[in-house]
């Protein structure tokens, strides 16, 4: 995905444009409450630089995000 937006104003809007494109029902098991398995989003900049990049597979509970800068990480990090 590129943005013409600021990396910075983008960020916040992550979590709601991954609900729109895997929304989240009820389930029995975790792996089943996504639309899909596995989730890979990535952003560039306006001038074709990454400055995120997730991703998630519910079955296996594994996820993993990067970021250009620790400012633009779209989720909690430790």
């Amino acid at each position: 995905m590129q943005t013409e937006s600021s990396p910075a104003s983008f960020v916040p809007k992550v979590s709601a444009i991954i609900r729109l494109l895997d929304p989240i029902h009820s389930a029995r098991q975790d792996w089943e409450s996504t639309a899909y398995e596995g989730f890979f989003i990535g952003a560039q900049d306006s001038n074709g630089g990454p400055f995120l990049v997730g991703f998630n597979v519910e079955r296996l509970h594994e996820g993993s995000q990067w970021a250009r800068s620790a400012d633009l990480f779209p989720f909690p990090h430790g």
